[in-house]
């Protein structure tokens, strides 16, 4: 892995710091009063698909959970979810209860 690494190092020099370990040089560079834009321009690498289906991700549930018809569907299906546990929990009381008498009773 030493001799991958070492060729991995100068990859991508020109292209702006790799994602973990170039953070801290961004943040000094901006602590330091260099160029702001250029900094964040570097942090932000447009290539980045991650970058992109996070940012899909992040719009479309903001969309989502702002509009008042998915809030509404999602209140109820939630209290739909809540009384079909709560009647299980009651149905398995019931059955547990019944059990215990019928053993009772032997």
């Amino acid at each position: 892995m030493g001799a991958h690494s070492a060729g991995m190092a100068g990859a991508g020099q020109g292209l702006g710091p790799g994602p973990q370990a170039g953070m801290q040089q961004l943040f000094e560079e901006l602590a330091e009063g260099g160029n702001g834009l250029n900094t964040l321009t570097r942090m932000f690498s447009l290539d980045d698909t991650e970058l992109w289906k996070g940012a899909l991700v992040g719009a479309a549930a903001v969309l989502l959970l702002t509009n008042d018809q998915v809030q509404d569907a999602l209140f109820k299906s939630g209290a739909k979810a809540k009384s079909a546990v709560k009647s299980g929990t009651d149905k398995l009381k019931e059955r547990v209860s019944t059990s215990s008498e019928n053993e009772g009773d032997s």
